[in-house]
């Protein structure tokens, strides 16, 4: 017998070992479900990954489509996709002009004829989660930032660098050196000291205790949800960027409208005082 007949038999048993041709499925299939629903999926950014792993967990791709109930819409997107694509490994359908609707699209080795059951399933599981989000949403939004300041005394960035609040206020006060006298911006050097003074709050809410991948982000969605200026609410959601060398590393620059210096500023200052503080605690790479 050659390879090829046992790629066969394998196939007329749900085993499609070639893996390219498992993610070309996928591919294929997520993009036919989208459309059926008049919309689409984005296979980019944070979606890469997830196309990349979900062929390695599939012998034989097949996809469903579930619902959850509208009302979560009202989520910031960023709850939604997270929960979705990091934690169920659901791929979100968007409209025609971007925007998240209530269905998504997961993969399964199910066959056909299950195929109600494996959506009900990822529906159950899907909305349980959001409930939560919702929950901790509603919860966080009570309290504002730079009110979550004081909890993050209890959070230790480093037994000889103190707590993440005596961490924030050094990123403060070096951003907005940085942004005065580096960055020649006397006008965001305040934006520059207030994200950066804030910039770990979120790391004290209920959110980013339960949705790690949002720290950061969620800062700057509570702090936009608070009536805080842009260049404030975006310096803060984008502080971790950029995490690599890559040109796509770093958010464009219509990502950062205004807050494009305050941003560097607080980027620079967090990273620098990290780097600085851990040599300084002894912490050198072998």
């Amino acid at each position: 017998r050659s390879f090829s007949d046992y790629q066969t038999a394998l196939a007329a048993n749900y085993v499609l070992i070639d893996r390219e041709k498992r993610r070309a499925r996928i591919t294929q299939k997520l993009e036919r479900f989208a459309s059926r629903f008049g919309g689409r999926v984005e296979l980019q950014g944070e979606q890469t990954a997830l196309l990349d792993e979900v062929p390695d967990l599939i012998e034989h791709p097949s996809v469903v489509a579930g619902n959850f109930p509208s009302e979560f819409l009202s989520l910031p997107s960023e709850v939604l996709k997270t929960t979705m694509i990091h934690h169920q490994h659901y791929f979100p359908v968007i409209d025609q002009r971007g925007k998240l609707t209530s269905t998504f699209l997961a993969v399964t080795n199910t066959p056909r004829d299950n195929v109600a059951r494996i959506a009900r399933n990822a529906e159950r599981v899907l909305v349980a989660r959001l409930r939560d989000a919702r929950f901790f949403w509603n919860a966080d939004r009570k309290t504002r930032l730079q009110d979550q300041l004081e909890r993050l005394d209890t959070l230790l960035f480093h037994k000889k660098l103190g707590s993440y609040r005596a961490k924030a206020g050094r990123v403060g006060v070096l951003a907005e050196r940085i942004a005065r006298e580096v960055l020649d911006s006397d006008d965001a050097a305040e934006a520059a000291y207030t994200a950066g003074k804030w910039c770990k709050a979120d790391l004290a809410t209920d959110m980013v205790r339960e949705f790690p991948e949002l720290q950061g982000v969620m800062g700057g969605v509570y702090a936009k949800e608070h009536g805080e200026s842009e260049e404030v609410w975006r310096a803060i959601y984008y502080h971790y960027l950029p995490v690599g060398i890559e040109c796509d590393a770093r958010p464009s620059q219509s990502e950062l409208g205004r807050a494009a210096v305050s941003w560097a500023a607080v980027s620079l200052a967090d990273k620098l005082d990290t780097l600085v503080g851990l040599f300084h605690a002894g912490e050198r790479p072998t």
